[in-house]
């Protein structure tokens, strides 16, 4: 049956039904744009169980909906009992302030922020590092300082979000800053920039153990970011690659960062969503690291949704090498496809730290919708090499479990600093590791 004859039907059903809490409805005429956008989020949505409480919705606000405006409202209202907070309706105007802020420019000071003791969402803003040659940089902003005022506007009880936007600004403008460091008050002037932040920075600790953080993988040039540092460091004895606090970011960029320690193997299991009604059925895809220098992807029955072609793989320039990778509750997504797509595949490689955050589910983004929307639907599984879910990201978190748990930092120590005692027993064990190793 076609979708226009299953809402044929379901509206002959429905009309006259009774609201709840009592009363017959009004004789209204269900909202064609509002009935397309739960059909589209019934047939792509991963879990048929969610699709299914968004049946029962169709009828709710029949008498409200008035304008395409109001099918995008309800539309969402609907999704939300989908229990998943990834599946949402932008709107038109959404989608395009997402867009400028992903392509716009904006300028900044160049400093990178952690929140003070006590890690609350109200938390003074404290610097963790500086970018050469940035504003804070040549204001000679310090790791510790604690920032009280932004213009004159006391951020000490402020959100960190909010206090963050206060920072953020177009380019050439002035800005001042108070900070607390110790027991002095200083003030800085500062002109905003255009702030290119890497994600990937490197340095190399005692024993020549090259220290590589990763922030995410947002950034598309993230694994070439990360090959660079490597290169660099190409003599080190063994590595420290530290993911904790990386939130994630774009799964096939993380997937090449994780060719740099696999000589060969399977990256990352998927389970696609098959659009459709009923039955449900589910396209299994793997993605393979072949030793012929790509990444490989083997489709499984079913109807495959259309992907961007994958690339070349790097260089596996770290095999035979002692690996550390540093996690933590807030290691994400993306970041732990790559902890187990590494973990799995290098003998090598040990997982250190806390249970990561558990987030393996992936959303497809459906454009042109009523009024220029798009829907962003949760419709794929990843997999671990070895085939285990990460989780959905809420209530269902399994995450990547560390080799070695360590004990969280304490509140006043700062992640990569001297004092960063996670960071110390990484370095422990490939100290061990290096001394074990039989020369050649």
């Amino acid at each position: 049956m076609s979708a226009q004859n299953d809402q044929s039907s379901l509206h002959s059903q429905i009309k006259g039904q009774d609201k709840a809490g009592g009363g017959r409805q009004p004789d209204c005429t269900l909202n064609a744009e509002y009935l397309r956008l739960l059909d589209m989020a019934q047939r792509y949505i991963f879990d048929p169980r969610q699709a299914g409480n968004l049946k029962a919705l169709e009828s709710v606000h029949a008498c409200d909906i008035k304008t395409t405006s109001d099918a995008i409202t309800y539309a969402n209202e609907a999704l939300k009992a989908t229990g998943d907070s990834f599946n949402k309706i932008l709107t038109a105007d959404q989608v395009a302030a997402m867009e400028a802020d992903a392509h716009g420019q904006f300028g900044g000071i160049g400093a990178t922020f952690e929140a003070a003791p006590g890690k609350t969402a109200q938390s003074p803003l404290v610097v963790h590092e500086t970018i050469p040659n940035s504003p804070a940089f040549s204001a000679e902003l310090k790791a510790g300082d604690v920032i009280t005022a932004i213009d004159g506007h006391d951020v000490t009880h402020m959100k960190q979000q909010d206090a963050l936007n206060l920072i953020g600004g177009d380019i050439g403008t002035p800005i001042s800053i108070d900070i607390r460091r110790g027991d002095h008050n200083v003030s800085a002037m500062m002109i905003r920039q255009e702030i290119n932040v890497p994600s990937v920075q490197g340095r190399q600790l005692h024993d020549g153990i090259a220290y590589l953080s990763v922030d995410n993988f947002e950034d598309e040039t993230a694994a070439a970011q990360l090959e660079t540092q490597m290169r660099k460091y190409k003599d080190a004895p063994a590595y420290v690659i530290d993911l904790r606090n990386n939130p994630g970011g774009l799964v096939d960029t993380a997937l090449l960062a994780a060719s740099i320690f696999v000589k060969n193997g399977t990256l990352v299991k998927e389970q696609l969503r098959v659009p459709s009604s009923s039955p449900v059925k589910y396209s299994q895809v793997r993605e393979t690291l072949t030793r012929y220098g790509e990444v490989a992807v083997k489709q499984g029955p079913g109807f495959s949704i259309p992907r961007v072609s994958l690339h070349q793989r790097l260089d596996d320039i770290s095999l035979n090498k002692p690996v550390v990778i540093l996690v933590n509750e807030n290691t994400a997504s993306a970041a732990e496809m790559f902890t187990a797509a590494v973990h799995d595949n290098n003998p090598y490689a040990t997982v250190v730290g806390a249970k990561t955050f558990g987030k393996g589910i992936g959303q497809i983004a459906l454009k042109g919708l009523p009024g220029n929307a798009q829907m962003n639907i949760t419709t794929m599984h990843y997999l671990t090499p070895n085939g285990k879910w990460l989780g959905d990201g809420a209530q269902h978190r399994y995450g990547v479990q560390p080799d070695q748990t360590l004990a969280p930092l304490p509140p006043d120590s700062h992640i990569g600093s001297d004092d960063d005692k996670q960071l110390q027993s990484a370095l422990a064990i490939l100290e061990k590791r290096i001394a074990s190793k039989p020369e050649n």
